[in-house]
This record gives structure tokens, C-alpha cells and sequence, in this order.
């Protein structure tokens, strides 16, 4: 699954992005927000598991910021992964 889109920022040096937290500095220049991406990684995550047998085993493979993303949207203790 894909990362984070950060619109225009996209393939741009890092050296360009303000300082950590960025919050949603990035939304105003076309960046998916933070809610969009949890919706995004949540929605695939249903569909995936909605069209595959029961006991099937099905490899998902994606960026850590998305993997993130999909673990507080469905309510993991982010503290106790990392």
C-alpha cells in the first residue's frame, strides 16, 4: 500500500520540510491529512480482508508511516508497538 502523499513536497529534499512536528503544514500543498490516510489504510485494509477466504493467510506489505497510521486508526496502543 502506498505511503503518505505530501503533494507538491513529493520527491522534493527533505531539507525543505520545517521542523518536526510538521502537523498539517504539508495539507495546504496538496498532502493527504493525517484523518485521510488512517480512512485510506482502514478502507484497504476491510476490502483485503472482506475478499480473502477465511483462514487464508494474505502478505500486505507498505511503509512504516502507513502501517502506523492503520494501527491508530483501529486502536492500538502505539506506545506498546514501538
Amino acid at each position: 500500500m502506498k505511503e503518505e502523499y505530501v503533494g507538491s513536497f513529493e520527491t522534493e529534499d527533505e531539507r525543505l520540510n520545517p521542523p518536526v512536528p510538521y502537523g498539517d503544514f504539508f495539507v495546504k500543498y496538496g498532502r493527504e491529512s493525517i484523518d485521510q490516510v488512517q480512512k485510506r489504510m482502514l478502507d484497504t485494509m476491510t476490502k483485503i480482508g472482506r475478499e480473502n477466504k477465511e483462514n487464508e493467510n494474505v502478505l500486505v506489505v507498505s511503509h512504516a508511516g502507513a502501517i502506523f497510521n492503520f494501527l491508530v486508526a483501529v486502536g492500538i496502543d502505539i506506545e506498546k508497538v514501538f
